[in-house]
């Protein structure tokens, strides 16, 4: 896609306590500061939820990317 910042962003978070970076385009990053702010949440505790109910198979960065399709699919589909 043209003009699109292809780019990871790799921030440090805290997730129950611990540091930690992910990885992900700058797009995903906006839509996960847009759905915290949404829910009243800061980033990094959404990041936390996120963590505490994904599958131990499951990849913390995948499971943050999982949780931004599922959030957006529930709104298209209303």
């Amino acid at each position: 896609m043209k003009g699109l910042n292809r780019k990871l962003v790799r921030p440090n978070i805290r997730i129950d306590g611990n540091r930690t970076s992910i990885s992900l385009d700058p797009v995903m990053w906006d839509a996960l500061r847009e759905i915290a702010e949404h829910q009243g949440k800061a980033v990094y505790q959404l990041v936390t939820e996120i963590d505490q109910v994904r599958e131990p198979s499951i990849g913390l960065t995948a499971a943050i990317r999982i949780y931004i399709v599922e959030f957006y699919r529930a709104r298209v589909a209303l």
